[in-house]
């Protein structure tokens, strides 16, 4: 009888460990995250998660222009002046950029070269903005 008892001990143990590890499983499942919808943040070479960047013009180097001084584009929605941009034509190299002209949440990037630092025209091979508000 005390074998008896003590497989059906185990069973029963076996059995809530089970239902433990379900239910444990199942909470990790379900659970959610809230975010603010007040921060957003992106990357990306298109439109980027939260922003969308538009109107890329570029600035030639006056002193030689098979290089580039400086870029823009617009920057939407939700931005402020406390929104931090980062863009880069060349992979890997990144420069700060200022925004302007904000307007109903919409502003213009500017993103300017370190002298000595400008790509080739012939290097650049796309625009990636990184913003964080």
């Amino acid at each position: 009888m005390g074998r008896k008892r003590s497989m059906g001990v185990r069973r029963l143990a076996v059995v809530l460990a089970l239902v433990a590890a379900l239910g444990a499983g199942s909470y990790l499942f379900t659970a959610t995250n809230t975010f603010s919808g007040t921060n957003q943040a992106g990357d990306g070479t298109a439109a980027v998660s939260g922003y969308n960047v538009g109107s890329p013009t570029y600035t030639l180097l006056a002193a030689d222009p098979s290089k580039s001084s400086s870029f823009t584009f617009t920057l939407s929605p939700v931005i402020t002046a406390s929104t931090t941009v980062k863009a880069s034509l060349v992979a890997g190299s990144w420069v700060n950029c200022s925004l302007s002209g904000i307007s109903a949440g919409s502003g213009t990037a500017t993103c300017s070269f370190a002298s000595g630092s400008e790509p080739t025209v012939q290097s650049v091979t796309s625009l990636q903005v990184v913003a964080a508000n």
